[in-house]
């Protein structure tokens, strides 16, 4: 019975993560704010990844990565991008487990180094990762809302240079948008209206063409009354 009540706690944890192998992890909790947490986490300094999951949007999708390897894991320190695949490309990809229903959720990670964010990757818990005995902070009871705020926040922060847009302000754009949140679409209308960045901006846009929400479809016929 002890080995049985064992056996249901890493599996528990592991549900919790997705299937992550190789991480040196430590569990917390964000009840208390997630801002908070992780400010804690960069005063420690040097290189470690943080990760949560949060509820995606509903629909027929699946991400997963471009940079899989024999065991067709996912290396979260790898430098190949995150793919998603739509309807019949949940068959797809890098995974070493078949899935009936699609995701309900999707697993947020951010490289802290020297207390800055330097890298986030989005995937859905069915992508097999490998972090390459790298440190894991996982957070457990994030909240929607502030998950978005946070990564506005990374989004407005992110200077105009090509390498820090590409490895932070747009996987957090399109993180925002694939929250199953309302406070989603509004801070991309906003980002839409009122950012300096042009690429920001463009992004913006991109995500809300791919919304059904109604505040989004009104956006854009704003837009086109405009005209």
């Amino acid at each position: 019975m002890r080995f049985l009540a064992a056996a249901l706690a890493v599996g528990v944890a592991l549900s919790a993560q997705g299937r992550i192998d190789n991480a040196v992890t430590e569990t917390r909790s964000a009840a208390q704010g997630l801002e908070p947490e992780l400010r804690r986490v960069a005063a420690r300094g040097g290189a470690v990844w943080v990760g949560y999951r949060v509820p995606i949007v509903t629909g027929q999708r699946r991400l997963c990565c471009s940079d899989s390897f024999a065991d067709n894991a996912c290396r979260l320190e790898g430098r190949g991008g995150v793919t998603m695949s739509v309807g019949d490309g949940l068959a797809a990809g890098s995974t070493r487990r078949v899935t009936i229903e699609p995701p309900a959720e999707m697993l947020v990670f951010a490289r802290f180094d020297a207390g800055q964010v330097v890298r986030l990757r989005t995937f859905t818990p069915d992508c097999d990762i490998d972090a390459s005995s790298q440190p894991l902070v996982w957070l457990n009871d994030v909240k929607p809302n502030e998950s978005i705020a946070w990564l506005a926040a990374l989004v407005a922060m992110t200077p105009v240079v090509e390498r820090e847009r590409d490895s932070v302000a747009r996987p957090a754009l399109a993180a925002i948008a694939l929250h199953e949140a309302p406070e989603s679409v509004p801070t991309l209308i906003q980002f839409a209206r009122t950012s300096k960045n042009t690429d920001v901006r463009r992004q913006s846009m991109f995500w809300l063409g791919q919304s059904h929400d109604p505040r989004a479809v009104a956006f854009f016929e704003e837009i086109l009354r405009s005209r």
